[in-house]
């Protein structure tokens, strides 16, 4: 039960934003009929009709496939359609193109990142900070890379140096740290950075309770899920966590109440957590 509780909070870590947007000054203009054309290819991007997208920004004169706006607009929208390789292709024409449009260093990074290409996303991401230091989304996706090339001393000096102020990138960070290296010190270290940032991060107590309770230190564990729940009062999860770890520690009653709490919060179980809420205390 711990595990799977455990893989579903990880994987709902790995929800990605995205930083593909299109601006229309990434276009030129060369017939009065390519204003149609681009307007049209962008708003089916945004609508998220791809291929269609794609279709029409063939109909773009050919001059302007040497400005940043047209390669940018189908590699995305082959990004989009899961065709990396034929994305990064199209990146790599547009960068030959437009040498000093850094924005292709960061469009080919994530699909890099999609592919698993970690060092190459970091290598990517680089470049484009090199020119726009204060980029939030490379900032937070170099140092997710580099916890995935298991370098998650280099993610946090990279988060603290630029005083990152988004919580859950630090949950990620602490969670390798613990299933990967057992390095319960840094775990907490960065979990604790998180919850500053957001006092409401579910997951960052979530962890720091399973991890008190792995651990044997139960007393910490409680304190975790006590405080998820101080700080969250209307989120299921925690108070089915603490009825958990009140089962196993005996303490039936109590969990059974949490459990019931759980339920009426939304909380969904499976048919042996039913059966324990079932019985008469």
């Amino acid at each position: 039960m711990l595990r799977i509780i455990l893989l579903t909070i990880t994987l709902s870590l790995a929800t990605q934003a995205t930083s593909q947007t299109i601006d229309y000054s990434e276009f030129a203009w060369f017939k009065a009929r390519d204003t149609i054309y681009i307007k049209r290819a962008v708003m089916l991007y945004d609508s998220g009709l791809y291929k269609e997208a794609i279709k029409t920004s063939f109909k773009i004169s050919k001059k302007a496939w040497a400005y940043p706006g047209c390669p940018r607009l189908v590699g995305l929208c082959l990004f989009k359609l899961g065709e990396y390789h034929s994305a990064i292709d199209i990146f790599n024409v547009g960068l030959k193109e437009n040498p000093t449009s850094t924005i292709f260093f960061r469009d080919r990074a994530e699909v890099n990142m999609a592919l698993g290409q970690f060092q190459n996303a970091i290598s990517d991401y680089n470049r484009y900070l090199k020119e726009h230091p204060g980029d939030e989304f490379s900032i937070m996706e170099t140092a997710r890379a580099l916890v995935e090339i298991d370098e998650p001393d280099s993610a946090m000096k990279l988060l603290t140096d630029h005083e990152f102020p988004y919580s859950s990138i630090y949950t990620v960070v602490g969670v390798h740290y613990w299933s990967v290296r057992q390095d319960r010190e840094n775990a907490l270290k960065a979990w604790k950075i998180s919850i500053d940032l957001d006092s409401t991060n579910v997951s960052s107590y979530s962890m720091m309770g399973f991890m008190e309770w792995q651990s044997g230190e139960i007393d910490r564990a409680f304190q975790a899920f006590e405080a998820l729940i101080k700080n969250n009062p209307e989120n299921a999860e925690g108070y089915y966590l603490l009825g958990l770890l009140q089962e196993e520690q005996g303490f039936e009653e109590d969990a059974a109440e949490n459990y019931r709490i759980a339920r009426e919060k939304g909380y969904v179980e499976n048919d042996d957590e039913e059966a324990f809420l079932d019985e008469d205390y």
